[in-house]
């Protein structure tokens, strides 16, 4: 199985989310910023990609976990 840039970017992203909570993005940017000022402009092109990702991540509505039994909500 391989995997592209893209999708590990999307991946990555989840996990930091669930990792770090908000500050996920933030971490994200300060690294792309010290990459930058290495001279690492891939590297911080990267980084800045996943912290675009992150915001939508944040910006998806919640998928509800596993299947819910009508019967629980109606009380039937």
């Amino acid at each position: 199985m391989h995997i592209d840039l893209d999708e590990a970017i999307q991946i990555y992203a989840k996990v930091s989310r669930s990792r770090y909570g908000r500050k996920a993005r933030k971490r994200f940017l300060e690294t792309a910023r010290a990459l930058r000022a290495q001279g690492d402009k891939d590297g911080a092109a990267v980084w800045e990609r996943v912290a675009v990702e992150v915001e939508r991540v944040d910006a998806r509505p919640a998928k509800p976990v596993g299947r819910v039994d009508s019967r629980i909500q109606t009380g039937v």
